[in-house]
């Protein structure tokens, strides 16, 4: 059975966003998409949209960046794996750095995956399978992307502007 989700995506480079963006949209990945530019933002967020007694009712994926200001992505894990409410909610890490020791930290606190930037669409195909989601039978039956189509998002200001690197362009 597909469960349909969101991602909710808390990056503060907007080249990185731009980048993620267009890994989807070249899957074929149109789930909403919000981003958001720091740790607080996106605690409070997540407090505001999971209802305590029907957490399953918005199933959300959350991809975390480790290099956040205000609260970086280690601490917001930890609060997440805090709150009861998002004792389920599937967490994984999409960052630049690959440091053992951080991607050990991130398992511990039981993140699905671990993603080194840039990220290609198959790493986030089997994130998406090992949380139990299935991306494809999200499209609506008969629905291809086109190059305008990608997935709707509520974006607040990243800290940096975008500089996507076009020989990149299916990679985060």
């Amino acid at each position: 059975m597909t469960t349909r989700f969101r991602f909710l995506l808390v990056e503060d480079d907007a080249g990185h966003v731009t980048l993620f963006e267009r890994t989807l949209r070249r899957a074929g990945i149109l789930n909403e998409l919000t981003v958001l530019g720091d740790g607080e933002e996106a605690l409070a967020h997540l407090r505001r949209e999971v209802n305590p007694a029907h957490p399953e009712a918005h199933p959300i994926l959350v991809l975390v960046d480790l290099r956040l200001p205000r609260m970086d992505g280690l601490t917001l894990i930890r609060e997440i794996r805090s709150d009861p409410r998002f004792a389920l909610l599937p967490v994984a890490v999409m960052t630049t750095s690959a440091e053992p020791a951080e991607e050990e930290a991130c398992r511990a606190l039981g993140t699905i995956a671990f993603l080194t930037k840039p990220v290609v669409a198959d790493s986030i195909r089997a994130m998406l399978a090992t949380a139990g989601f299935d991306p494809l039978l999200d499209v609506p039956e008969g629905k291809r992307p086109s190059p305008g189509d990608g997935p709707r998002e509520v974006r607040k200001e990243p800290a940096s502007e975008p500089d996507p690197d076009p020989r990149r362009s299916d990679r985060v």
